[in-house]
């Protein structure tokens, strides 16, 4: 039985349109890799891939994991980024996030946007990770830590078909600030250089906005990302790994009671992974802080190696067909907001 997640508005309006899709099975990751257009067609049209693994072992997380890109570094795991997400009776390890309550649909990493110097000496940028990925080691017993995805591209759909009026604020720019990361001026929905869209998003104590917008994001939140029409639920099994395309949809997780373990891993958004330089010439002001004491902080969220293009690289994020995209241009454009 699956837990109704308290943030909708009642019981009576949770009727969510899907539920996950039969589980990609596979012995090896070879295997995997040659049901390749099975994955990518299942991120593409729903915005994630259920796989189901021949264990719930680490070293099948790591091995699939680098079939979808570069893992990126957590602070809760500076080497591998593997965390486990545990419930609170057993939390003994820093690389450990325990927790048996609900969590509210949210994009991971959202207080990501800063550049890290590698070991090389070259700067890229670090913002939200691509793909998120969940191994599944021991279900919840009591029906609850049942995993919700919302539908970044079916939400932006709707909305440039039913209430075009939202789109101003949803494109217009908002803060996050969370610990010692600040991020300013990004848009819920930000143009990508594919020409897609990645949704950054999270209704809670972080996310900052002018309080004109006030009105407008709380309906957008109520009537679309808290609509269980977008939802997908699912409460997993042993062994299986849930990839989400964490540009296009949000996640969340119902409370639960008892034992619970899963592993989570990002990937590196290889968008994101080109070189950053500069004109290399004098300080205009000689200032005696480190020229690089501002990536320190992104360091722990760097990908583990240098980045470069996944040879299976999936284009990850919302695609909005044409004749939405003419739409989506008029209401935005005519209200003086560049998409960003």
């Amino acid at each position: 039985m699956i837990k109704i997640p308290s943030f909708l508005p009642s019981f009576r309006n949770f009727n969510p349109v899907r539920f996950f899709s039969h589980a990609i099975s596979f012995e090896t990751v070879s295997q995997l890799s040659k049901r390749w257009n099975c994955v990518e067609t299942s991120l593409r049209s729903k915005g994630y891939a259920l796989l189901q693994g021949p264990n719930s072992k680490i070293g099948t997380l790591g091995q699939v994991a680098s079939l979808f890109g570069t893992a990126q570094k957590h602070l809760r795991n500076h080497q591998t980024g593997i965390t486990d997400i545990i419930d609170e009776s057993c939390q003994n390890k820093k690389t450990q996030v325990a927790s048996n309550g609900e969590f509210l649909p949210h994009t991971d990493g959202t207080y990501l946007n800063g550049m890290i110097r590698s070991k090389e000496g070259k700067y890229f940028r670090v913002g939200p990770p691509k793909f998120i990925l969940l191994q599944c080691i021991q279900p919840a017993s009591d029906g609850g830590g049942t995993n919700i995805l919302v539908d970044g591209e079916m939400i932006l759909h709707s909305m440039i078909e039913k209430e075009p009026e939202l789109l101003s604020s949803v494109f217009s720019p908002i803060s996050i600030m969370r610990g010692d990361h600040l991020v300013l001026d990004v848009p819920i929905f930000k143009t990508l250089p594919s020409g897609f869209y990645a949704l950054r998003f999270s209704y809670d104590s972080d996310m900052y906005f002018p309080k004109k917008m006030g009105v407008q994001l709380a309906r957008f939140n109520e009537r679309y990302i808290s609509n269980s029409e977008y939802m997908t639920l699912k409460h997993l099994k042993e062994g299986e790994i849930l990839v989400i395309d964490n540009l296009r949809s949000l996640h969340a997780r119902t409370a639960f009671v008892g034992e619970r373990h899963l592993r989570r891993l990002w990937i590196h958004d290889d968008t994101e992974s080109e070189e950053f330089i500069n004109p290399q010439g004098d300080l205009y002001y000689k200032s005696d802080i480190p020229a690089t004491s501002p990536t320190a902080k992104y360091e722990t969220y760097g990908p583990v190696s240098d980045p470069s293009l996944s040879a299976k690289s999936i284009q990850a994020g919302i695609y909005i067909p044409p004749h939405l995209k003419r739409v989506l241009d008029f209401h935005v454009l005519r209200k003086g907001i560049e998409p960003i």
